[in-house]
């Protein structure tokens, strides 16, 4: 027996049962799950309308970079620190290189960005030393061209903060004016706010049990992990090797998996408080139309189509299969019902193929603006050709596109070689 091995009461210690006071990835695991647990804060407060942003995007610049309706950016960096070490002081090299990155950002995106803000589960130094952000921050909001900050240390400081950066002392005092400093929950706290203060108190869920209220949390907050984790479906990646190891689309690819809508949030609250109709949605009877392979989700992500879209396709499909079971079933000459149909699909094919033609932009992505398209024509065959589709209402259109996508008769992006129903069987495993 060693002398480093752990004794206690002269019994030799299983490793199971003492902490490891050298091992800090269990702190450092910590501290990124504060990181997602506050972008689950902001991307809550996003969905209930308490901030004014479009959407936000994870790990991309930033932390958080924030998506303002204005269209301006906010640019959000999030630091932890042990609150017994002391309030955060602006000599550490967590604050410096949060400085150093707005300001590199402000000069590499010009006119881009309304704010940046710094936060922390602790309090940051507010006196009038050289070590407070604050000081330097109320400051540079005040600055006149000749004034030095005070004390001289702080002045000091600018200087580095200049020459390190490589801006111009104006453009330096600029971006500090506009950061704004925040103090977050603390760490053991955080989740217990959001769930009382956020979560809880949105119309939603104001009756929910506060154990689903954890489900719908932990649901939020491991979709924005895997929105900063770069994390790919391997579909996709299989896709853009077949069309040539495109790094433009990758990179395009990577960037619209960061993105946190608001759709996106309220649609992972709801689903767990609706969770039993949504899936009876999906066992009625079977569709009349013959799917071998689910390839809309699929088809449509291959095209950069953003989940809440796909998402909601996927709901229109359901819709339009009842739809057209229903009239068959119900109907006095089901043969004529089938024209009927073939007559509808025919019309909506037709405008799904004339809108990619029209949208296609050769090695770039062009789904979004290929499903705006399809919707733009089927808003006008329901207004001025509604006889044509027998009074078929714009929902159970735009279901049937995600019928005919997943029939391999429509697509959103260029056709992998051997074609759609063959990369199906590759991506999924299966063989033809």
């Amino acid at each position: 027996m060693t002398n480093e091995t752990p004794q206690l009461n002269n019994k030799t210690v299983s490793p199971d049962k003492i902490l490891s006071k050298t091992d800090p990835g269990d702190e450092v695991q910590r501290r990124f799950r504060y990181q997602h647990t506050y972008t689950a804060l902001i991307a809550i407060q996003m969905a209930s309308g308490q901030i004014a942003y479009k959407e936000l995007l994870c790990e991309h610049h930033e932390d958080i970079l924030g998506v303002r309706n204005d269209g301006k950016f906010e640019g959000i960096q999030i630091k932890t620190k042990q609150i017994y070490d002391g309030a955060i002081e602006l000599n550490e090299e967590s604050v410096k290189k949060s400085l150093i990155r707005f300001i590199k950002l402000d000069s590499e995106f010009p006119g881009s960005f309304k704010k940046f803000i710094f936060v922390s589960n602790c309090p940051t130094r507010n006196d009038k030393t050289g070590k407070s952000l604050n000081n330097l921050i109320n400051q540079a909001k005040v600055k006149k061209p000749q004034d030095p900050f005070k004390p001289k240390t702080l002045e000091n400081f600018f200087k580095w903060l200049c020459l390190e950066s490589g801006s111009t002392e104006q453009d330096v005092i600029s971006v500090l004016s506009i950061i704004e400093i925040q103090q977050g929950p603390s760490i053991e706290g955080i989740e217990s706010k959001i769930l009382t203060d956020h979560l809880g108190s949105m119309a939603d869920c104001s009756q929910t049990p506060l154990h689903k209220l954890k489900i719908i949390l932990n649901s939020i907050v491991s979709h924005i992990y895997f929105s900063s984790s770069k994390k790919v479906d391997n579909p996709i990646q299989d896709y853009i090797a077949f069309v040539e190891e495109n790094e433009e689309l990758l990179e395009k690819v990577y960037i619209n998996i960061k993105r946190i809508s608001a759709d996106t949030i309220n649609r992972l609250i709801n689903e767990p408080l609706t969770k039993n109709l949504f899936l009876s949605s999906r066992k009625g009877p079977p569709t009349v139309i013959n799917s071998s392979k689910d390839l809309m989700f699929t088809k449509m992500q291959c095209g950069l189509i953003d989940d809440d879209s796909i998402e909601l396709m996927d709901d229109l499909r359901a819709s339009a299969e009842i739809y057209i079971l229903k009239n068959h079933y119900k109907t006095k000459n089901p043969t004529e019902t089938l024209e009927e149909l073939d007559q509808i699909c025919t019309i909506v094919k037709n405008q799904a193929i004339e809108s990619k033609s029209r949208s296609k932009l050769k090695g770039s992505p062009y789904g979004v603006n290929m499903l705006h398209e399809i919707e733009d024509r089927l808003e006008k065959i329901v207004e001025k050709r509604h006889h044509d589709v027998y009074n078929t209402p714009y929902e159970i259109l735009k279901g049937i596109v995600g019928i005919l996508t997943n029939e391999c008769k429509v697509a959103f992006s260029e056709e992998p070689p051997g074609g759609w129903k063959k990369y199906g069987s590759i991506t999924t495993g299966e063989n033809n």
